[in-house]
């Protein structure tokens, strides 16, 4: 099998320690898995991947990427608790910043093959 190249670029996006305080500071008691508080550490293998067009300096992937972090929070923040009321009030590019790590990697390979790319329809 060869690797495809495509023509994105990933961002990964990684919790830091305010969105873990903010996850332990949820007061639904059904929320936390077996009352065990969460970590950093533990949340390591919970990163999310963005795919952004591909652009040949560092610093236009991280412009595109900034016109999204809002709403990239929002979407992280939804995706772990529902519940907006519990949501940070602030949800801005900065705070984003203070609470994710963005590990942007130039080179992404597709390793399915050919098997097809899918899309939400959402």
């Amino acid at each position: 099998m060869s690797f495809k190249l495509i023509n994105r670029t990933s961002v990964i996006v990684t919790p830091k320690q305010p969105f873990v305080d903010w996850l332990n500071g949820i007061p639904d008691p059904n929320f936390k898995v077996d009352g065990e508080l969460y970590t950093v550490e533990g949340l390591k293998g919970h990163c999310t991947v963005y795919l952004i067009p591909d652009f040949d300096h560092v610093p236009d992937m991280e412009e595109f990427f900034e016109r999204f972090k809002e709403e990239i929070f929002e979407e992280q923040l939804g995706s772990w608790y529902g519940d907006e009321a519990h949501w940070p009030k602030i949800r801005t590019a900065k705070v984003f910043g203070e609470w994710f790590d963005c590990q942007i990697d130039c080179m992404t390979y597709d390793l399915a093959g050919d098997a097809p790319l899918e899309r939400d329809q959402d």
